[in-house]
């Protein structure tokens, strides 16, 4: 038996001869013969398909190629997941997803069809935690971070925007500059602040200001002392990274590349402030934003280095903005106050890399 074609239930409301075959009582079906209304009804029915589990489900099935998975990270059985899929397909009038043996990948319409429902689900996700700051009478601002964002500027920001919203709160969640970027896609939070946030990532962006990334070693690490190193004297040395995705390691990375090395011994830690540490004991060298060193360079905790026929290394840090909606009043201060304080500690710096522009493109 040839199997029909998926198609939406508004086509299927159009075939009364059909339906009331179906029906066995020569009765006309209830279904309106007007086109408009017949749309309208149909698209009630896609409406009432599009639940927040099956939405989900669609999205995890893109992520790990696997119903079986996809049903485990909901919580619910493999012919449930089954079951939820094709009442998706039947409403959307196209297949979704094609199986190949116990894989399964989204068509080009499953692959739409996923990025809007991640869209949807990280808005009611939004709101949900909206509502729950609402009834418990607080106002939370939740950003993220990237390592390569400066102190001062952060710190600064958030003094100032408290002191304008006291009865707001500020939670700040630090991660990779792909982290931030996750974050603020999904709704986990509002804003992001990160390195490198590439405009084909889709997320509105402004760019705060560029830093230079500067070697730190601990001192008397190099001897002679000198400020410039040579490559060989850098191979020699553990490098300390940030893990993998952050924007200032890909940097790093693609700079050694460039001159034909690659880290030999390399020691992975969690955070900036992790970073320094060890190279503070000795331990090896890194590279990292000139902004996050400076109290540390200052105090002579740490000495600053570069390396000979290597060209400058430089990062820009962006504000990364939610997705299909406008910024609301809090989102707006925090902002306006973040312009402020980097173009604040510009001016202390004398650095002439900032690059803020009027407003960031929301909506």
């Amino acid at each position: 038996m040839k199997d029909r074609p998926l198609e939406p239930a508004s086509v299927r409301q159009q075939r009364p001869e059909q339906n009331r075959r179906a029906n066995g009582n020569g009765r006309k079906p209830p279904y309106p013969r007007d086109r408009v209304a017949r749309a309208a009804l149909g698209g009630l029915q896609l409406h009432r398909a599009l639940d927040p589990l099956r939405l989900r489900l669609i999205v995890e099935i893109g992520l790990r190629g696997s119903i079986s998975r996809a049903a485990e990270a909901c919580s619910i059985g493999q012919p449930a997941a089954s079951m939820h899929l094709r009442a998706l397909e039947a409403a959307m009038g196209q297949r979704l997803v094609e199986r190949d043996g116990r894989a399964s990948r989204l068509t080009d319409a499953g692959q739409v069809v996923a990025r809007e429902a991640a869209h949807a689900l990280a808005t009611l996700s939004r709101l949900e935690r909206e509502l729950d700051d609402l009834a418990a009478g607080r106002r939370v601002l939740r950003i993220a971070a990237s390592s390569s964002v400066g102190d001062d500027v952060l710190t600064e920001a958030i003094s100032a925007f408290v002191d304008r919203y006291p009865q707001a709160g500020v939670e700040v969640r630090a991660g990779t500059s792909r982290d931030v970027t996750a974050q603020v896609t999904s709704g986990d939070v509002q804003l992001g602040i990160a390195a490198g946030i590439a405009a084909a990532d889709g997320a509105p962006r402004l760019p705060l200001y560029s830093d230079e990334l500067v070697g730190i070693a601990a001192p008397g690490a190099f001897e002679p002392a000198s400020s410039r190193t040579t490559l060989e004297m850098l191979m020699q040395c553990p490098v300390v990274v940030l893990p993998s995705g952050s924007y200032s390691r890909d940097v790093l990375e693609s700079a050694l590349a460039s001159v034909g090395l690659r880290a030999s011994r390399t020691m992975e830690l969690h955070s900036l402030e992790a970073v320094k540490r060890a190279v503070r004991r000795g331990l090896g060298v890194a590279f990292v934003p000139a902004r996050a060193v400076r109290e540390e360079l200052g105090r002579q905790e740490l000495v600053s280095f570069r390396v000979e026929s290597m060209n400058a290394m430089h990062v820009v840090l962006f504000l990364v903005g939610p997705h299909h909606r406008g910024a609301t009043a809090p989102e707006e201060a925090f902002i306006e106050v973040l312009l402020e304080a980097v173009a604040r500690t510009t001016d202390e710096l004398g650095d002439s890399g900032t690059v803020p522009t009027a407003s960031l493109p929301i909506g």
